[in-house]
């Protein structure tokens, strides 16, 4: 006779019965989703242009330079720029209080007409001693210099004399068109004026504008009759009185040369106070164009920035002292740094977009020093300079730039994502799918872009590139997934 289980003994069973279940269920799931394929996602290679661009950053810097120097000896008048300050060509930068140059100047003229006078006095005593035909000869070849530079001496002076009259005059007519003007400007007044009162004021300022313009009539009349031209004039006449002495003196010579062709005299003398009228002449000259220059001041060759500055107003500048630096802001680059990683990529002529204080530019390889330097933190670097081709007022030396260089490009050339690309001790490869198996591809690669990559062999645009290669391996069982790809991809 069975024997009855007791109702704990059957819960017992009860629950090791669901637990074999289960855990036959969990045996028998896993099996079953070990042996199915895993499904991946792929793409194909594509067909399309590619550029390879080195990103990087750099200094905008000036492509010419020059320091300009004190062309002469004299005080600093004026200093008509500050540092910083955009300039132009023919901008004057110095201006010099030539006082002490014109001194020098008469000073000069001085010494040049006493080393004459000295020759023509001691060529005098060579004529009471007989010696009247080298007297002659050589009196003839120094009055011919004298006379010459007596007449350019008049000339200068008479051109003086009419720049400054022709100045005064220019004055006056001036203010006659700026009272003419106001008189014009009163009169349209007058017509419109409502009461008898303003009326009134307006005819008052109308008399005193006409008194204005009589007076400056009549001082414009007046001008060759102003004191300092007139003195002005009577220094002309004196200087065309000596001009007219030394034009006698060498018909005096020539005759007497002509009457004693025979006569000899001290050529040594004569020789020795020809040379030191010449130096004297020389002496002149160096102070008259030490003048011109100073009158000149120094003035910009070429639009740009002042980039240093030691002249001071007041001082006393030594010739071939440094006064200022200006920087052209209109021929400009780009100075990058490149790594020794890069360097192989960067070549003269290479085209660059760079972004300078939110402005575009365009920009092109013009130098790559040849020497590596250390940058700021020790690496070792080599210097490269890019050539603005559009520069306009939104430069500014000094600032950053923002650089993409276009180091290579390929047409027309096989692309994949950067993404699906591994490498391992082989070189690199990418995974593809095959008749629903994972198959290992070696490629060789060429230029790399910020999303893509050219591929030179290995693969066609006909295989199936995994996408996510992280959790593939070769000889894996899997179902693709094609990403639909229609345009070509865009840098």
């Amino acid at each position: 006779m069975k024997k009855k289980l007791s109702k704990k003994a059957k819960r017992r069973i009860v629950i090791f019965s669901l637990i074999g279940v289960v855990a036959v269920y969990f045996v028998v799931s896993s099996r079953v989703k070990a042996s199915q394929p895993m499904m991946v996602m792929t793409t194909n290679a594509q067909i399309g242009d590619i550029d390879q661009v080195l990103t990087t950053s750099g200094t905008v810097e000036s492509e010419q330079t020059k320091t300009y120097y004190s062309p002469v000896g004299a005080s600093i008048m004026a200093v008509n720029a500050e540092l910083g300050d955009e300039i132009h060509s023919g901008d004057v930068l110095v201006a010099y209080d030539v006082a002490d140059l014109e001194t020098a100047k008469q000073q000069a003229e001085y010494r040049t007409q006493a080393a004459v006078n000295n020759y023509l006095g001691t060529a005098e005593q060579n004529k009471q001693s007989g010696g009247k035909y080298e007297e002659a000869s050589t009196n003839l070849d120094i009055l011919e210099q004298q006379i010459a530079a007596q007449r350019e001496l008049v000339k200068q002076m008479k051109d003086v004399l009419l720049n400054k009259t022709n100045e005064m005059k220019n004055k006056y007519s001036k203010k006659d068109v700026e009272l003419q003007k106001k008189l014009q400007t009163e009169q349209a007044n007058l017509s419109s004026a409502e009461t008898g009162e303003a009326r009134e004021q307006i005819n008052w300022r109308i008399r005193n504008i006409q008194s204005e313009i009589t007076q400056n009539s009549y001082d414009l009349a007046m001008v060759d009759q102003n004191l300092e031209l007139r003195q002005m004039q009577y220094e002309i006449d004196d200087a065309e009185e000596v001009l007219r002495k030394y034009e006698e003196k060498q018909t005096e010579m020539k005759s007497q040369k002509n009457g004693n062709e025979a006569s000899q005299s001290s050529k040594y003398n004569a020789a020795s106070l020809n040379a030191n009228a010449n130096e004297s002449k020389l002496s002149q000259q160096i102070a008259e164009e030490n003048l011109e220059t100073a009158q000149n001041g120094v003035v910009a060759q070429f639009d740009g920035i002042v980039t240093a500055i030691s002249a001071k107003e007041g001082a006393l500048a030594t010739e071939g002292m440094e006064l200022l630096e200006v920087q052209s802001n209109k021929e400009v680059c780009v100075k990058i740094e490149v790594t020794k990683y890069d360097l192989e990529k960067v070549k003269i002529g290479q085209k660059a977009d760079l972004t300078i204080a939110g402005n575009a530019y365009e920009g092109e390889i013009s130098k790559i020093y040849h020497m590596a330097t250390k940058n700021a933190a020790g690496s070792s670097i080599v210097q490269a300079l890019i050539h603005i081709k559009n520069p306009d007022d939104g430069i500014f030396l000094g600032i950053e730039a923002k650089v993409r260089l276009y180091t290579a490009a390929s047409k027309q050339a096989i692309l994949i994502p950067n993404e699906v690309i591994n490498a391992d001790m082989n070189g690199d490869f990418v995974y593809v799918v095959e008749e629903g198996v994972v198959v290992r591809k070696d490629i060789t690669t060429g230029i790399t872009s910020d999303l893509y990559t050219e591929v030179l062999s290995g693969l066609s645009t006909e295989d199936q590139i995994v996408l996510d290669s992280s959790s593939v391996t070769e000889g894996m069982n899997v179902v693709q997934m094609p990403q639909n790809v229609e345009e070509q991809p865009e840098e």
